[in-house]
Parts: structure tokens; sequence; C-alpha cells
């Protein structure tokens, strides 16, 4: 239902692979966890006391996942979320985002069956508000509206945050972060000397030889979350040759932004508009 929606998943991670859901994570992917792993395959999968026992032992592999998850909005599918290790551990590490006066939790969502009781529904939902977690309910017992809400949430989520044909990561790309960190923090703060001004802009220049990752490194800080949360309404690639086509590269942006009229015939009614 997510492909046919245009939603596809980019990566699909099963059992408690920290590593993989770091990457995934940082790059700002659309991945399917499923940290039990799969009915199908009894590698990952935790299903008897004994796949516990191997999944966990004496670590607590889901501190590190959540943690990395603080910062992704996740939707919970198939979860209780009741007294389980999930909950706790996001108990847990929301009490220590509160220590540290952070300034707020990152919101999750959990497909979830409504309690029967009115008191029972009012507790639970008070509980998973504090956790950062917003319930989506369905009526109870009423199991089978899980599709049609996936469906319906697949085709209605708000359209992608970036537009146009960004690269793709090469083959074995290692992350960059700290590159990637100090050219976000140029970029969302605006006050280094780099920044040039352009009347309510600001730009941002990489220099570099050919070849050293320049294009790479831009098309990542596109992917970063925290990017995408500083500019809701959109962050736009263009490639710009040394000889552009500067009506057609205008004609694009138009596309992007409908209120801006176009398709344009010259550059200078590109300019007014």
């Amino acid at each position: 239902m997510f492909a046919d929606a245009r939603r596809p998943f980019e990566e699909r991670i099963l059992g408690m692979k920290v590593d993989a859901l770091r990457e995934a994570f940082h790059r700002n992917r659309r991945v399917l966890v499923k940290l039990h792993g799969d009915a199908a395959d009894r590698t990952d999968r935790v299903l008897t006391w004994r796949d516990y026992e191997r999944a966990y032992g004496e670590r607590e592999p889901l501190t590190a996942i959540m943690r990395f998850a603080m910062t992704r909005p996740l939707l919970f599918l198939g979860c209780s979320l009741g007294q389980d290790r999930t909950v706790r551990v996001l108990e847990s590490l929301a009490a220590e985002l509160r220590g540290h006066r952070a300034e707020g939790l990152q919101v999750h969502y959990a497909i979830v069956e409504q309690p029967a009781r009115k008191a029972e529904f009012k507790t639970r939902h008070r509980r998973l508000t504090d956790l950062g977690i917003r319930p989506i309910w369905y009526p109870t017992g009423q199991h089978g509206m899980i599709a049609d809400l996936l469906t319906y949430l697949a085709a209605n989520v708000g359209r992608d945050t970036v537009c146009g044909a960004v690269p793709a990561e090469p083959p074995h790309y290692l992350l960059r972060d700290v590159q990637l960190a100090e050219l976000r923090g140029k970029l969302l703060t605006g006050d280094a000397c780099s920044a040039a001004i352009t009347g309510q802009g600001v730009a941002i220049g990489v220099q570099g030889m050919g070849g050293v990752g320049k294009t790479v490194l831009a098309a990542a800080l596109t992917r970063d979350p925290f990017v995408q949360r500083a500019f809701p309404d959109g962050i736009f690639w263009l490639t710009v040759s040394q000889q552009p086509n500067l009506l057609g590269l205008l004609n694009q942006l138009a596309v992007w932004l409908p209120d801006c009229g176009g398709p344009f015939t010259s550059e200078l009614e590109a300019q007014a508009a």
C-alpha cells in the first residue's frame, strides 16, 4: 500500500541492528523496522523466551535504537505499548530529555486499539502523550481497520519535503558526520562568514576540487532531519551547469511554487513574477 501511494520503503531492517538503524535514521530514509524480525525468517525472529534471551541477553539494544529515533518521527504498528520493554525505554529517554531541559520530545505516532472503558482510555491516552506518542485510535475489536488506516495515511501524508532529482548515495557511502554537522550549523544559524545574504535568504558555498564529494555532501544535507524540519515549506534541488538554461530552471521553480505563476516565456517575465 505504501508503494501504491508512491511512498515505498527505501530499506527494510529486521532485528536489533543498531548500526543499520543509525545509518537509516541519520540519512533520513523511509524505513520499515521490524525489531522482532519476520515470522518467515527465524534468523532475527523474536518469538519464544529463548529468542528474547538471544536478542537481548544482558544488553539493552533498544536504548541505543530509541535514542536514534528521538530525532525521527516513528509510526508504531503491532506494538501494545503497555507495560513492555519499549515503553520503559521511552519513559527513561523522555525523563532524560526533560532533565536536560530539551525543547520538546520528537512526536511519534501509534495505531492502537481504543480501550472499551472511558477511564482506561483517558489514562492510556495521557500516558502515550507523555511519551511523545500521538495515538491513532481504532474502535475496540475492529482490528481490520488497521489496513484501512494505513492505506489512508499512505495516500494522504504530506508531500515530500525535497523536490528535484537529488543524487542517490554512491555505493559504499560513508557517513561524514563532522563535515555534515559543520555545514548544517552554518546553514541553520546563518551567522557564518561564508553566508551571503540575498534578499531574505542565506547562501552557503561549498568549495573543493572535482571528485572530493561536494555534491554527495550537499545531497546528504537535503536528507538531514534537522534541515528538513527547519525548512518545512520545502527544499529544492536544482543542478546549475556552467552554461545554465536559466529560463528552464526558473520554470522548474514555478512548478514547485505554483503561486509564482508560470510557465514563463522569458527570463525577464520570470524575474518580475
